[in-house]
């Protein structure tokens, strides 16, 4: 659904900035009700993590919050040096990878910093996890040569609620070990 939109549906976002340097393209949730008619299962996947997303999130760590969601498409040469996502709020940080038929030669892959690991983007994996100073990862740069009809897509974005809120359901400590266990039970 996602691959099936034309190019000028995407905005590019590029920055060279030192510290966290990145270039991708993005379709927002605030413009899913404008692709609806081109791309209903988009609409679809907003109105989700809007809705039964952010239900989750605010059940399993015990704070009022909101979503952020966009689409994500990483064409050639396009990449993110390693960030850790912290700013604006953010908790959990998902990614929900939807590509397909993709070629692991392609590079693109979501990396872990710390433990080093390498995810290659693979058809309907959820990725969730908690967002703070050693959460450090990147993609890496899609290959040069990678098909335009091989698309590396993906819906992601982050649980988010204010800093009182969030010290009230996880502590100063942060993320309870039984939350964490939920994560890596939830992405599996």
């Amino acid at each position: 659904a996602l691959g099936g939109l034309p190019e000028e549906a995407w905005s590019h976002h590029a920055s060279r900035q030192p510290g966290f340097q990145y270039a991708h393209s993005n379709i927002y949730c605030s413009d899913a009700s404008r692709l609806a008619s081109a791309c209903p299962a988009y609409a679809t996947a907003c109105r989700w993590f809007e809705r039964e997303g952010l239900t989750w999130f605010e059940a399993a760590f015990g704070c009022r919050g909101r979503v952020v969601v966009s689409a994500s498409w990483y064409r050639e040469g396009d990449y993110s040096t390693p960030h850790c996502d912290l700013g604006d709020l953010r908790r959990v940080a998902f990614v929900w990878h939807l590509t397909g038929e993709w070629d692991e030669r392609s590079g693109g892959d979501l990396v872990w910093c710390s433990p080093h690991r390498r995810f290659a983007p693979s058809f309907n994996t959820l990725f969730l996890f908690p967002v703070h100073g050693a959460s450090h990862h990147f993609v890496q740069p899609v290959a040069a040569g990678t098909p335009r009809a091989h698309r590396r897509l993906a819906i992601n974005g982050w649980f988010c609620c204010e800093d009182e809120a969030w010290e009230a359901a996880v502590g100063s400590a942060g993320l309870s070990e039984a939350a964490v266990q939920m994560l890596h039970t939830w992405t599996q």
